[in-house]
């Protein structure tokens, strides 16, 4: 359970990591024992999948040790694990959401193919309004979301200002939705 960590533990938590920020292991790893009780009680909380749930801890974990540099020994510890462990699990689910969907919603193998064929006949026509587009647009809407680049990434990448970035993609989404809602006529006639 979530709860079962107390507040004199995340005290503790507090002054352990600026002890492993400075380098001790014997009490990083003490701080991670701590820890992970916590951790784990808050992603079974909000994830069922038991797969799911420990690839996330060992992601969470795994990310409290490449960000243990970023947090602030003047600042309480809690919330910064918090932030941590909750970006982790909204990053997993967001990444994964297509799969928890069809795992969720088709445990019926007809309605599971049917979901497949949707989905390929989806990918189809989205294959083909991005071939519409303009090559600068297409690249924006693949780079920030299809590939999940940040604006900032996407813009570095191109070489361009987050400003024209995020023009390109609005003007690439507009093209695509007029594509869409004209194919959706099409069909319906």
């Amino acid at each position: 359970m979530v709860s079962s960590i107390k507040t004199d533990d995340f005290d503790q938590c507090a002054g352990l990591m600026q002890q492993a920020q400075n380098g001790n292991k014997a009490v990083y790893r003490e701080l991670l024992q701590i820890i992970s009780p916590y951790v784990e009680g808050m992603i079974k909380k909000r994830i069922q999948n038991h797969e799911a749930a420990e690839e996330i801890f060992q992601t969470v974990m795994l990310t409290i040790h490449r960000a243990r540099h970023t947090y602030d020994a003047s600042r309480p510890f809690k919330p910064w694990l918090f932030s941590v462990t909750r970006n982790t699990i909204f990053d997993y689910l967001r990444k994964h959401r297509r799969r928890f969907e069809k795992e969720i919603l088709f445990d019926d193998p007809i309605q599971a193919k049917a979901a497949v064929n949707t989905e390929l006949e989806e990918q189809e026509l989205l294959q083909q309004a991005l071939n519409v587009l303009p090559g600068d647009q297409r690249e924006a809407v693949e780079l920030i979301k299809l590939k999940g680049l940040s604006i900032k990434e996407a813009a570095q990448k191109v070489g361009i200002s987050e400003s024209a970035i995020k023009v390109r993609a609005h003007r690439g989404y507009q093209s695509l939705k007029d594509f869409l809602l004209n194919e959706l006529k099409k069909e319906q006639a």
